[in-house]
């Protein structure tokens, strides 16, 4: 879209303190040149429709989930633009009521971006921890509402299994793939984790695997959502 502006009145002889016209012109290279470079530093989160491997990355994570069978519920941690795309995208492509009747073969899919202890302890009398799927979702791995989020999660599917790395398998860590907290834990006690792009903030991040793993286990059309994205 063309942002056009009428600038009659706008110009004066230079006497008065306004620009010239001779100015305006003079300077307008200078601007249109501005525009190029800034153009041509592409922000990475443009460009994520176009990153396949990230959504390979996310269909075979959700496939392993979803072949198991043992999934009833997949809930989202996150916090702002890590909560908001995945709710933004449920709402508009999913069933309206995801949340209690999904599409066949795929578990409910609920999304917290709330650490109220009421809240949260009423929503895990909801669910079966046994039988749900965590996506904690946090690039540095030290968002705090995330990180307490994710301390109430293992402590409730912690005290239905067996052991820790039972516990493990009930979880999904997508965060940065070289550092953080989360990288850390990831490393150290083997859970599962998909990446957060670099150069990728929150509020811009859902079409990379912040979004794109709740979409496969939601069963929407992801491939199709990343191709309207491309247009």
């Amino acid at each position: 879209m063309a942002l056009h502006l009428d600038l009659t009145g706008f110009f004066g002889d230079g006497s008065d303190g306004r620009l010239t016209r001779a100015a305006f012109d003079a300077a307008l290279p200078r601007a249109a040149a501005a525009r190029e470079a800034h153009l041509a530093q592409m922000p990475k989160w443009r460009t994520l429709h176009e990153r396949s491997e990230l959504l390979s990355a996310c269909r075979s994570r959700a496939a392993t989930l979803l072949e198991r069978g043992d999934v009833d519920d997949f809930v989202v941690l996150g916090i702002g633009g890590s909560a908001l795309g995945n709710s933004a995208m449920l709402a508009a492509l999913a069933p309206i009521f995801q949340d209690t009747v999904p599409q066949a073969g795929h578990p409910r899919v609920h999304i917290l971006d709330n650490v109220d202890p009421d809240w949260f302890a009423e929503f895990f009398e909801t669910i079966d921890p046994a039988r749900t799927h965590f996506n904690v979702i946090s690039k540095s791995g030290g968002t705090i509402e995330t990180s307490a989020a994710f301390l109430l999660a293992w402590s409730a599917v912690r005290a239905c299994v067996d052991s820790d790395a039972d516990a493990v398998e009930q979880f999904t860590l997508t965060t940065d793939p070289e550092a953080g907290h989360f990288r850390e834990l990831a490393d150290d006690m083997g859970f599962a984790t998909l990446p957060v792009p670099d150069g990728v903030g929150g509020r811009f991040s859902v079409l990379s695997p912040v979004g794109l793993f709740m979409t496969e286990m939601a069963g929407i059309d992801t491939q199709s959502m990343l191709e309207g994205a491309a247009r």
